[in-house]
């Protein structure tokens, strides 16, 4: 069996940063032994989704995924991950 899906070409940061922050990610990226170049894509990557999500929730009306998206924003965007 075939999974054309996975047959490409592509920054394997996607997948990683579909894992989230945290644990998972940091134990996922290990076993795969990542490159500080992918760790870093994935964290670029982990940054953009609430921004990138915020218009979704607006378009949709959803004050409690509108209120996520800001929330997610402050902590990972403004305030920063290390912090």
């Amino acid at each position: 069996m075939i999974d054309f899906g996975d047959v490409e070409y592509r920054d394997p940061s996607a997948d990683f940063s579909a894992l989230g922050d945290g644990a998972i990610l940091e134990a996922a990226l290990t076993a795969y032994d990542a490159s500080d170049l992918l760790r870093r894509r994935a964290e670029l990557r982990i940054t953009a989704f609430p921004v990138l999500d915020l218009p979704f929730y607006v378009g949709k009306q959803d004050a409690a995924g509108v209120s996520g998206c800001v929330e997610l924003v402050r902590k990972v965007v403004i305030q920063g991950r290390a912090s």
